[in-house]
């Protein structure tokens, strides 16, 4: 998909105040735009920068139109940063392909079998619903701490999604009990 489509869905989808605004500085390969937007109820903006010699491939509009290129890759970068959930995983021309995961393994104690998350890079909601079955079936305070740990890894998580499912460990932790040491 080209990184116009990707602008316009955030214009429209990401609840926010106004449009996306763009600032640019310097020249050449140090030609850089700052993305800015400020979600509905925020006061601050939340922003991006990129540079053309970050974000530079072979497609002849860098060469033609650098600012617009900036421009599309600068939505593109803020997007999946600051609101992945409304683009889904969309992926721009100008970015390059994203690794397949099989699965992670989260390793529990040796007595009980390791949680593994299974998904592709892209299904941010079935990652989400394995992480939450993961924490609701959880059985220790450790094996929570480790699930937590994988969460807060989770590059692609969305900050709300991640604190909600935080939220849901922080339930279940309270509700376990430790055994308690034999002295």
């Amino acid at each position: 998909f080209d990184g116009k489509l990707i602008a316009a869905i955030v214009n429209k989808l990401a609840n926010l105040s106004g449009r996306l605004s763009y600032e640019f500085e310097g020249e050449g390969d140090n030609l850089a735009v700052t993305v800015s937007g400020t979600f509905a109820g925020e006061s601050e903006p939340k922003t991006v920068r990129v540079t053309v010699k970050e974000a530079k491939t072979d497609n002849q509009m860098w060469k033609k139109d650098p600012h617009q290129k900036l421009v599309y890759t600068g939505a593109t970068r803020w997007a999946r940063r600051h609101c992945p959930e409304v683009i889904l995983g969309i992926v721009s021309d100008d970015e390059p392909p994203a690794a397949t995961v099989e699965a992670v393994s989260v390793t529990a104690p040796a007595a009980e079998p390791p949680i593994v998350i299974e998904s592709a890079p892209l299904d941010l909601p079935n990652r989400i619903a394995q992480f939450k079955s993961a924490i609701e079936s959880a059985e220790s305070h450790d094996e929570l701490e480790k699930i937590v740990d994988r969460i807060n890894a989770e590059l692609a998580m969305p900050e709300p999604a991640r604190e909600d499912l935080k939220k849901v460990a922080r339930q279940v932790y309270a509700g376990l009990s430790e055994p308690v040491a034999a002295g």
